[in-house]
């Protein structure tokens, strides 16, 4: 029996310290260490989102509100308890200091990954063909954020590739306040210009100067 006790032990260790290991080296990717944090339920940013889509998720955020403190601590006093289970392995580790630490590197990803998808949905709009590489980009960052290890993402070429993609958020910006005017999408469709840059800079000339006239 103390055989069998011992091999038991020895094994919880193994757990407990690969546990440890792929947290603190980023080991695992976002979309699992989402799931042990109990972040939220996962969902996939590659997904395309429609109006109608976006206005049910958000009536949905709007119901959730109301529970979403009590929840928040439910759910953190539950990922706490399963860390505190690392401090048999180690004496000095934290629980509270290591999930705030944790939950906190995935908020900071997800901030990156929500600027990343409306630098691409912006780009798709009137850029489509003009930044179809760029596009890709994204969309491959966006599968190897969700999938790969968090290591990765913290790897310079990965960081520079980000930085890079940014560079397009003041044109996003713009996009951003005439995406949705049926007249601009008509004066885009008659503008003149080589390429889609060219015709998105004469369109919004245009709908610049029309604003002033009326």
């Amino acid at each position: 029996m103390s055989q069998q006790g011992n091999i038991h032990a020895k094994n919880l260790v193994t757990i407990l310290d690969d546990i440890y290991t792929n947290l603190e080296r980023g080991l695992i990717s976002k979309k699992d260490l989402e799931k042990f944090l109990n972040i939220k339920k996962y969902q996939n940013p590659l997904k395309t989102e429609t109006y109608e889509t976006k206005k049910v998720e958000e009536e949905k955020e709007e119901k959730k509100s109301e529970k979403k403190n009590d929840n928040d601590d439910e759910s953190g006093k539950y990922v706490r308890d399963k860390l505190e289970l690392i401090t048999l392995i180690l004496a000095n580790y934290d629980p509270n200091t290591k999930y705030a630490e944790y939950k906190s590197n995935i908020e900071k990803i997800n901030e990156k990954v929500k600027i990343l998808k409306f630098i691409k949905d912006s780009l798709m709009i009137f850029h489509r063909n003009l930044y179809n590489e760029e596009i890709k980009k994204i969309t491959n960052i966006l599968d190897e954020i969700e999938n790969s290890s968090i290591q990765k993402f913290k790897m310079e070429e990965t960081r520079k590739t980000i930085e890079s993609l940014e560079a397009h958020m003041p044109l996003c910006e713009e996009i951003k306040k005439v995406k949705d005017f049926l007249l601009f999408k008509k004066i885009f469709e008659n503008a003149q210009g080589k390429n889609q840059a060219e015709l998105f800079a004469d369109a919004t000339k245009k709908i610049e100067w029309f604003k002033r006239i009326i």
